[in-house]
């Protein structure tokens, strides 16, 4: 059995003169907690696995602002950010069993994620078009083996970035 993380959300928005809003939101994810149990609910087997996220997962906050302006009766500009904190520590590692099938013994680390959006949106009373676009860019370290001694790698420090669009029609009927 799987005990997820405990997570807490809260958030807060305001219109201004019914021309547009403004949103905030916070996310707090204690990943730490998760855990693996037996069926009878019983954690001995699941002692290192257990011990090891407590050790190697740090609780995430999550950050969010966006905003959204009625330019037009029917036309809605957009423009969003949010910031995630890490997931892991930073002495993380990855443990491959010595009776392991896999060959892939590199892992990465992935730092705090960014995430900036934009869109506009188009509605009349019998259809709808949304367009969003969204960057996301990030730091990870990137390790080649495996890393027993936790530190003793140098890590390959990398950046990553997606660029996503997305265009959503709808009608009403």
């Amino acid at each position: 059995q799987l005990r997820t993380p405990f997570k807490v959300n809260a958030g807060a928005s305001v219109m201004l003169a019914k021309a547009g809003l403004v949103s905030v939101e916070y996310e707090y994810n204690n990943t730490r907690s998760t855990r693996l149990t037996g069926a009878d609910g019983d954690a001995t087997g699941f002692a290192v696995i257990n011990q090891d996220a407590r050790d190697m997962f740090k609780d995430v906050h999550r950050v969010k602002a966006g905003t959204e302006w009625w330019v037009l009766s029917n036309l809605a500009l957009r423009a969003g950010y949010a910031y995630q904190t890490a997931l892991t520590r930073d002495n993380a590692c990855r443990y491959v069993m010595n009776n392991t099938t896999r060959t892939d013994m590199h892992y990465s680390l992935d730092g705090a994620t960014h995430y900036a959006s934009a869109g506009l949106g188009y509605r009349t009373n019998t259809f709808f078009v949304d367009l969003a676009y969204q960057y996301k860019w990030m730091k990870e370290d990137l390790y080649s083996f495996e890393n027993l001694s936790a530190g003793t790698l140098n890590p390959i420090d990398l950046t990553s970035s997606r660029h996503s669009a997305i265009l959503s029609v709808g009608f009403r009927f």
